[in-house]
């Protein structure tokens, strides 16, 4: 009895680690993702300023 019981408890810890383990990795893909998009406005945003730049230098 004492040993399914010990059994029993080390299979919950295993597998609510694992769950833990991956949420953290899900959230880690969901912030690189988020991180990227970021990057992306920032150069688009960068090259709209250049080129709003050029027009007015040749008007």
């Amino acid at each position: 009895m004492k040993n399914k019981i010990i059994l029993f408890l080390l299979v919950l810890f295993l597998t609510i680690s694992c769950y833990e383990i991956y949420k953290i990795f899900t959230i880690k893909k969901v912030e690189n993702i988020e991180i990227e998009k970021i990057e992306e406005l920032k150069i688009s945003e960068e090259e709209t300023k250049e080129n709003k730049t050029s027009q007015e230098e040749r008007i």
